[in-house]
């Protein structure tokens, strides 16, 4: 059974200049993850991927982002350089979600902040049965 997936991004100007896309997937099977981040944390390791299979989509966004210096993540290995996370992150289509590690079967997961835990949320979208 193939599952409809869409993201879409929008980049408003100054003087509404507006660029806007919209990527629409089909996709054999999607995860959404939770992980609870807690303060002072380094390389937790999340599997995002079973062996094999085609990402289509990846997405992952964080509760708070803090002062945007304080989380990151590895794809693929705790070796791997680090991806600052201030913001969300939207890899859509194969050709964007190649620069991680495709596809990245882990992420190690860091927050250095001494106070506060966060929720980190992964969506990813794979074609199974390539």
């Amino acid at each position: 059974m193939s599952v409809k997936v869409s993201s879409s991004l929008k980049v408003t100007l100054p003087g509404n200049t507006i660029f806007e896309d919209v990527v629409n997937l089909t996709e054999d099977a999607y995860d959404v993850i939770e992980v609870l981040l807690p303060k002072l944390s380094s390389d937790v390791e999340v599997s995002v991927f079973p062996t094999g299979g085609i990402v289509g989509l990846f997405f992952i966004k964080s509760s708070s982002y803090l002062d945007g210096t304080k989380l990151s993540y590895r794809p693929g290995s705790a070796e791997a350089d680090p991806v600052p996370l201030a913001n969300a992150h939207l890899y859509s289509g194969t050709g964007q979600v190649s620069v991680l590690e495709n596809p990245p079967t882990s992420l190690f997961l860091s927050n250095s902040d001494n106070d506060t835990d966060v929720t980190i949320t992964i969506v990813a979208a794979r074609d199974a049965t390539p």
